[in-house]
């Protein structure tokens, strides 16, 4: 298979566009919540005390025998893609065992074929993010209502990958190929919340037996942020090896300066924000009778701007490449694909705003299925208005439960289908001993049972003690 010689230029920027996009994702969502992470993330409605800060701030309003919830660093954190196994990944990428050592795989055709085959359409998706709640509280009072305070750390990276990227790279440019990347899409970011919620209960509110409302309010402070987007970059090969396209796109990124890479700078745990922003969530949580409930909220409406390091790059050009041993036309190829770079005084972000709509029934009530065993079954539709890191405009669908046999070993499981994970199955479990209560979670049991056929991996854990 003939490849056009040193077209070095757009594969090298090819390749630097992925390791980028991997090393973002070894890095912002509601998984600190490890009770309703091992439930399928299913939580609009269920989630109490602590938990409810970033979910459904009306949570904090409903009565539970325990009025004050103190959480010290629960964290829950993922990472996966909708392309690739890890077993294709061992396979085919981590080299080959010899007497010498781990050597390269060489990839056949039949292999590149059987690796692209992953893709279910023409672009692929990429997601991870690490969610830490460092210390939050809330507390409850029947005559004031409740509120809670919390300090939270969201990282996460969110990325859209075209299948021509790899088929390029497996193939190269022969005569007649196309290449399309447009829709091409990354974001990536480190952000810490400041928030405080609070809710109030309304007995016999418009029919209902209660009716809770809340409002919360957070200072953000971000750290870092990548993007790559309006990418509209194809070329063609002719087949007299003549190769000719157009490359555009824009990319933003600001940070600390220790993210500069200058010698002068060192990593702090609490550095100077390169940009910050109000974020507000509002909620309801309806007590229909003693076993139904239903929610609705909207979380992270709001913006953030970015001043301190900021520069935006930008290409928009057309190009063509008739000799390829021309070092002038490869220095023009080159020059139109590393853009325009810049300082600029400021740009904006949203939050990754969402809707969630939520039902739940309690089994084993006294009006409700009393011979049956405390059984919490819960439903959730979410439904994300951008696609910021941990957010997607894909609606998510989720089912869970919590079944407690015994009272202090409460199981959990539930499935989620849509959203940029697509599916999953998730399982939890908790050790509630008087005050202190441990959780942990994962919402890919499949990486657990069957490892060569995950693609995600997920873990989360926290602890909380309640008076």
């Amino acid at each position: 298979m003939r490849r056009l010689g040193r077209f070095c230029p757009l594969r090298v920027w090819l390749l630097v566009v992925i390791c980028n996009l991997a090393l973002q994702f070894a890095q912002a969502g509601d998984r600190s919540n490890i009770v309703g992470l091992g439930m399928g993330r299913t939580s609009t409605v269920t989630s109490r005390g602590v938990d409810a800060l970033g979910i459904n701030p009306a949570n904090l309003a409903v009565m539970e025998s325990k009025s004050f919830t103190l959480s010290f660093l629960p964290v829950g954190a993922r990472v996966g893609t909708d392309f690739l196994d890890y077993g294709t990944y061992r396979r085919y990428l981590t080299g080959v065992s010899t007497d010498s050592g781990r050597v390269g795989y060489f990839l056949t055709d039949r292999d590149k074929e059987q690796i692209l085959s992953g893709f279910s359409t023409d672009m692929g998706t990429i997601n991870g993010d690490v969610d830490i709640k460092l210390i939050s509280l809330s507390f409850q009072d029947s005559s004031f209502g409740g509120i809670g305070i919390g300090i939270r750390e969201r990282v996460g990276a969110r990325g859209v990958l075209s299948k021509d990227y790899l088929r390029f790279l497996f193939y190269g440019n022969s005569p007649g190929e196309s290449f399309n990347f447009s829709s091409t899409e990354i974001r990536g970011w480190w952000l810490r919340e400041y928030s405080v919620s609070y809710a109030r209960a309304f007995e016999n509110a418009f029919g209902l037996n209660s009716l809770a409302v809340g409002v919360g309010a957070k200072l953000i402070n971000g750290f870092g942020y990548f993007d790559l987007q309006q990418v509209n970059t194809s070329f063609t090969t002719s087949s007299q090896n003549v190769v000719a396209g157009h490359a555009e796109y824009l990319s933003h990124r600001a940070g600390v300066d220790f993210f500069s890479g200058e010698r002068a700078s060192s990593f702090t745990a609490f550095p100077s924000p390169s940009g910050k922003g109000w974020g507000f969530d509002f909620g309801i949580n309806a007590k229909v009778n003693s076993f139904m409930r239903f929610g609705l909220s909207v979380t992270d409406v709001g913006t953030l701007r970015w001043t301190h390091n900021a520069r935006e790059r930008r290409a928009n050009g057309n190009f063509t490449i008739d000799d390829a041993f021309s070092e002038s036309q490869q220095d023009s190829l080159q020059n139109l694909v590393e853009g325009t770079d810049q300082k600029v005084d400021a740009f904006e972000t949203q939050l990754p705003t969402a809707i969630h709509a939520g039902l739940s029934l309690q089994f084993g009530q006294s009006e409700f299925a009393q011979s049956s065993p405390p059984i919490l079954l819960a439903f959730d539709y979410t439904q994300g208005l951008n696609n910021m890191p941990g957010n997607s405009r894909q609606p998510r669908f989720s089912l869970g439960m919590e079944f407690r046999l015994l009272s202090w070993l409460p199981l959990r499981s539930g499935i989620s289908v849509g959203g940029s994970e697509q599916r999953s199955w998730a399982f939890g479990l908790g050790l509630h001993l008087g005050p202190f209560a441990l959780d942990v979670a994962t919402e890919d049991v499949l990486s657990v049972l069957q490892p060569n056929q995950a693609s995600r991996v997920s873990l989360g854990i926290g602890t909380r003690w309640s008076f």
